[in-house]
């Protein structure tokens, strides 16, 4: 699935491919790293899970759609 824009609105939906905006400090995120939205948590925010090459869970946390840009952005 691809994250729709509204205006200047990035809505993402269950599924979507989504690329951290910025390193996650304390972790091993960095920006550009893509991960798959597989929740819609409370306030607005998603669970992204993050797997390696071996689809083994790296991290799975919340971030707020401000944090996050749609996979094919570059």
């Amino acid at each position: 699935m691809i994250a729709e824009r509204t205006d200047s609105k990035i809505i993402f939906k269950l599924y979507d491919v989504a690329r951290l905006a910025k390193d996650v400090p304390g972790t091993s995120l960095r920006a550009g790293q893509t991960g798959t939205i597989v929740d819609r948590l409370a306030g607005g925010a998603f669970e992204v899970e993050f797997v390696d090459p071996f689809g083994c869970t790296i991290e799975s946390r919340g971030f707020y759609a401000t944090e996050l840009l749609p996979a094919e952005t570059k």
